[in-house]
């Protein structure tokens, strides 16, 4: 049984929206949380700690601030989820 042309159309359709839209917000995203002054700072490496690669991220918009750690108690847990809490908590120790 053959798919009607239109079918196959609709689905291609709504999966390039789909990707559009998807594109749109990640630019959005990235807009909403770059670092925009000259003093600030947005690096992303691997660091050895206790003898393991651990993925490190140092974000901040002035390097003079102190960096605030977050560690994990176990392997596997994304803390992706909480990334968009930082900016805030950041606030809260790097007041003057």
């Amino acid at each position: 049984m053959a798919i009607p042309l239109a079918a196959l159309a609709l689905v291609a359709a709504l999966v390039c929206a789909a990707l559009a839209y998807r594109a749109f917000r990640q630019h959005l995203n990235a807009r909403a949380i770059a670092i925009r002054t000259r003093s600030g700072i947005d690096e992303a490496l691997f660091v050895r700690i206790g003898g393991i690669d651990q993925w490190v991220q140092i974000r901040s918009e002035d390097r003079a601030n102190p960096v605030v750690l977050v560690l994990q108690r176990r392997h596997g847990i994304v803390l992706h989820g909480v990334h968009a809490g930082l900016p805030a908590m950041g606030e809260i120790f790097h007041r003057r």
